[in-house]
This record gives C-alpha cells, sequence and structure tokens, in this order.
C-alpha cells in the first residue's frame, strides 16, 4: 500500500484526510488521464473510489465549521430548496 501512495503522491495527488487525497486538473481530458494512470496502479484486492468534479459543482460545496465568529463573507442566499 506505501509503494502505492508514493506513486499517487508522485503523480501530483496531495493527502488531505487519511486516506483520501485530492488532485486539481483543468480539463475533464486531463482528469481522465489521472483516472487511467491510477487504474494500471491499483492493487487487485484493494477497494478505490474516484470521482471528478466540475469547478461550477466544486463552487456549490457548503462548508460550516461551526464558529462562533460571524463569517468575513456571507454566503448567498438560494431562492429554492435542496434535498440531499
Amino acid at each position: 500500500m506505501s509503494d502505492f501512495v508514493a506513486e499517487f503522491e508522485k503523480d501530483g495527488f496531495s493527502k488531505i484526510q487519511r486516506g483520501m487525497y485530492a488532485r486539481y486538473c483543468t480539463t475533464i481530458k486531463n482528469g481522465n488521464m489521472h483516472k487511467a494512470r491510477i487504474a494500471t496502479m491499483i492493487c487487485p484486492r484493494s477497494t478505490i473510489c474516484l470521482f471528478g468534479m466540475a469547478d461550477r459543482e466544486f463552487n456549490e460545496i457548503y462548508s460550516h465549521f461551526g464558529s462562533t465568529k460571524p463569517p468575513k463573507i456571507w454566503p448567498k442566499s438560494k431562492d429554492f430548496i435542496e434535498f440531499f
């Protein structure tokens, strides 16, 4: 597993959480190229999940950090309800 992680980091991925890595790709084509490269490195008995996210989708992420201070910039309000 450590060889896989070393190759993963060599490919430009950064550890963002235990067992979770991220890499920014400028285009979908570039992201697919990295997914294909990772597929060749995966051990047959391991479980790996790869997903892509466009800039617009990333922009829609809402994070709550539990601060008691008001944020410097308030998030935009939405005129609709979202169900997850």
